[in-house]
């Protein structure tokens, strides 16, 4: 895990959609889904189901979600100061 796809994570989880986040980030919509797919892996849980062609965060992608947004802004705040 890397702090560029817990941000990845973290705007996907706000936006529910990887082709906006990928925007938001200046990559593609591969990138996104490599990455959250590595984080699923890595933490052995699914964060994203799909609905369609629309991501929907799981139970546990919420939790993580929250975690993830305080680590992100933690991050921020460690290399603003």
């Amino acid at each position: 895990m890397d702090i560029k796809q817990l941000r990845y994570f973290v705007t996907a989880s706000e936006c529910l959609n990887y082709a906006h986040t990928a925007a938001v980030h200046y990559t593609t919509r591969h990138a996104i889904t490599y990455a959250i797919r590595s984080l699923e892996e890595e933490f052995h849980r699914k964060l994203f189901v799909l609905n369609g062609n629309r991501p929907q965060l799981t139970a546990e992608g919420e939790l993580f979600a929250k975690k993830a947004k305080r680590v992100v802004s933690e991050f921020d705040r460690l290399t603003r100061d």
